[in-house]
């Protein structure tokens, strides 16, 4: 009986670290494509947002409270998507002002996580609501392309 507890444990272990590589794996290989794919997650929460605030989509309370929480859980490792060499290629629009302010732009982004932290304890309740939330973390938003961006 030993012996199987052992092993099971053993092969949970084993594939619980194969699945952390694996979800870890896309940074590691292409920073660029995952942050790309990262903020495109961030633009579809902030559309659903101002379709609410706009009345152009009726309020959804689960729905806010999902876009702020995908915001969150991007902004709570999107720094890690921008290792020194991953400032150019991949048609990428960062500012080479990521790296030479790196305290900046990590400021920025542990700005944007604790709105969102904040977003989500004070979750929307109506559409007035979902405005005010999306004009704290947007200004985050637009702060951080006006810095950290290079216009197209």
């Amino acid at each position: 009986m030993k012996k199987i507890i052992t092993v099971i444990c053993t092969a949970t272990l084993l594939s619980s670290g194969l699945a952390f590589a694996a979800s870890h794996s896309n940074t590691m290989d292409d920073p660029i494509a995952s942050r790309k794919a990262e903020m495109k997650k961030v633009g579809g929460a902030m559309g659903t947002l101002v379709k609410m605030a706009k009345g152009k989509m009726d309020f959804d309370a689960a729905a806010a409270l999902a876009s702020l929480k995908t915001m969150n859980e991007v902004a709570s490792n999107f720094g890690e998507l921008f290792p020194d060499g991953s400032q150019t290629g991949g048609k990428t629009t960062v500012s080479p002002k990521i790296w030479s302010d790196a305290s900046g732009f990590t400021k920025s982004i542990s700005k944007f996580e604790a709105d969102t932290v904040s977003a989500i304890a004070n979750a929307p309740t109506d559409q007035a609501s979902v405005g005010a939330t999306l004009g704290l973390v947007g200004a985050n938003c637009k702060a951080c392309h006006q810095t950290y961006r290079i216009k197209k």
